[in-house]
């Protein structure tokens, strides 16, 4: 309908994961294209589950881009 927001579906894949000095798992590094305002976007698998939300990217490298994991957005959305 008009004025309905547009949602994009792209492809990419898990390239890395990054832990944290005490081995816990802090970013998933993704090749995926993010746009600036893509921030806070779901990240999921082939299954549609929840796996992170973009949180930033390197600026003019194409397929370097960060989603913190669900389990740190749930943990926040606790408290």
């Amino acid at each position: 309908n008009k004025g309905d927001t547009a949602i994009t579906v792209g492809k990419g894949s898990v390239s890395s994961l990054r832990n944290d000095d005490d081995g816990e798992l802090k970013l998933i590094q993704i090749d995926a294209s993010v746009n600036p305002g893509n921030s806070g976007g779901p990240v999921v698998d082939a299954k549609g589950r929840l796996v992170g939300v973009v949180v930033s990217g390197y600026k003019g490298a194409q397929g370097l881009n960060f989603a913190i994991p669900a389990n740190d957005l749930a943990k926040m959305m606790k408290g």
